[in-house]
């Protein structure tokens, strides 16, 4: 009765939608002409697109407010969403992160503790950056004496990222901040010094910089205290604008694993460096090549020592595990630890010396444990058929 009569309502009162002026843009694709007339649209900061958008809310606002019902259904959806909720914690730099939402809290709070058994830190209130609850911790990440967090925020739903470096004990940020980041986390190195991340040209001034052509995306590293402007560039493809490079330092701090992508393909490269001691690393190393031919998609879950575990599809549309030696990286020494099997292998993670790797079985998620050597040893029994998420942390070393 009540989606009768909003329909009802709905058909009854014609709506007159505020016009949208019809451009002259036309796109050339190879001889094909491609009329786009709202293209003006895509700027959402010139005056035309807040007007335009600003009309289209009145209109909005004024149906849904006739519709009966309306305030009845805000309550009760009021009610099911206020409640307390938490992320599965996350251990690093010897400490755990969690976030916690009281409610109706725009943004989840962050907070930390060393030890299980403390009081809970509060380490960033998302909520009090900006007075309309917009803006977002997007990733945190913690130096290895858990000192330090880097933490990237994005305003408004933006892809756009900035990072900013905070004193946990200190409860204040550092002056260092990285603007211009999209698709990258920092990865600390374990002297505490500093991190890797990636970022994309600053934009041009002119025109919208939220719709700005990402290309020529470099890896850099910051060492804390200095100006952006100094990063030491570590990485670059002058040759294909559309590559992306996700870097992290493995779990020891000796190796640097860079993952290489092009666009939204599911197909990557595989690079890393040898950082030699991780308290003097040595941040020029050179690259080696694990995977420079775009064939397969490769996924790393994780390092122990110089062995390294990644999740292939290469010869394996529903994947395995392969274990690659970083002292003798040539395919040939390459060591299949966990086959394909008739179920697609979703994602793995070296935890605590095992491999604890995630299957869709029949449409729900089964986890299993096994060993370095690809010996199942215990399924974690879950509480319900359903799906698993923030178990298996993807692209972090272990």
């Amino acid at each position: 009765m009540i989606l009768g009569s909003m329909a009802t309502l709905a058909f009854s009162q014609p709506l007159e939608y505020p016009k949208a002026e019809k451009g002259d843009v036309v796109d050339d694709y190879f001889g094909t002409k491609v009329p786009d007339p709202y293209r003006w649209l895509e700027n959402t900061d010139s005056p035309e697109t807040v007007a335009w958008v600003k009309a289209e809310n009145i209109l909005t606002s004024a149906y849904m407010e006739k519709l009966a019902d309306r305030a009845s259904f805000r309550e009760e959806l009021t009610k099911l969403l206020n409640y307390q909720r938490y992320t599965v914690p996350e251990y690093e730099g010897h400490r755990y992160l969690y976030r916690k939402n009281d409610g109706l809290q725009n943004q989840s709070v962050i907070y930390t503790l060393k030890r299980l058994t403390d009081e809970p830190k509060l380490l960033l209130d998302p909520n009090q950056l900006a007075s309309d609850g917009t803006v977002a911790v997007t990733s945190t990440t913690v130096s290895e004496d858990g000192r330090l967090v880097a933490y990237e925020v994005a305003s408004s739903g933006s892809d756009w990222n900035e990072i900013r470096v905070r004193d946990i004990e200190a409860d204040k940020d550092l002056p260092d901040v990285v603007n211009w980041i999209k698709f990258s986390d920092p990865s600390w190195t374990k002297d505490n010094k500093g991190f890797f991340y990636s970022r994309f040209p600053e934009p041009k001034a002119s025109g919208n910089q939220t719709f700005a052509k990402l290309a020529y995306q470099k890896l850099y590293y910051h060492l804390l205290g200095d100006p952006v402007e100094t990063d030491r560039l570590i990485y670059e493809r002058t040759d294909d604008p559309d590559l992306a490079f996700g870097a992290m330092v493995s779990h020891d701090g000796r190796f640097l694993l860079m993952l290489v992508n092009k666009g939204t393909e599911v197909r990557n490269l595989l690079y890393f460096k040898d950082l030699g001691d991780p308290l003097t690393p040595k941040i020029d190393a050179p690259f080696q090549p694990i995977v420079d031919k775009v064939e397969a998609d490769f996924k790393i879950a994780g390092a122990i020592g110089s062995r390294l575990y990644v999740v292939t599809d290469l010869d394996a549309a529903r994947y395995k595990i392969v274990e690659i030696d970083l002292t003798n990286p040539g395919r040939d020494h390459w060591k299949e630890i966990i086959p394909e099997s008739k179920n697609l292998l979703e994602e793995a993670a070296v935890v605590g010396g095992k491999l604890v790797v995630k299957y869709l079985v029949d449409a729900r998620n089964q986890l299993f444990v096994f060993d370095l050597d690809g010996k199942r040893e215990s399924e974690i029994e879950l509480p319900s058929l359903g799906t698993v998420g923030g178990a298996v942390r993807r692209s972090r070393s272990s």
